[in-house]
């Protein structure tokens, strides 16, 4: 499930990250993608958030600027995924009640 970020009013989701960053966190941190909590750990947290940053500033400053927060400025929640449960030929079952037969 994504994690939702609220940081210093900016909001967006663990899902808006490229996978080329989230690649990138992985590494920095030694840890596979589904096994980082940035609600339960500060770690992961400032990871992302500074991954999030370097999007539009030098990676260095992406990480002062993290490291500057304050656990006020910053919010993490864990959202109701909202990607299909059901697939069908690597197709997402939209429209039909899951388990239902196909006419």
């Amino acid at each position: 499930m994504p994690f939702r970020f609220r940081v210093d009013g900016e909001e967006w989701t663990s899902d808006d990250l490229t996978l080329g960053e989230q690649c990138d966190i992985e590494r920095k941190l030694g840890l596979k993608w589904s096994y980082l909590d940035p609600v339960a750990e500060v770690i992961p947290r400032q990871a992302v958030i500074a991954a999030w940053y370097a999007r539009t500033m030098p990676a260095d400053e992406a990480e002062k600027r993290t490291d500057a927060l304050t656990a006020r400025q910053v919010r993490v929640e864990l959202v109701e995924d909202d990607r299909p449960t059901e697939y069908e030929d690597g197709i997402p079952v939209v429209g039909k009640a899951a388990g239902s037969a196909t006419t």
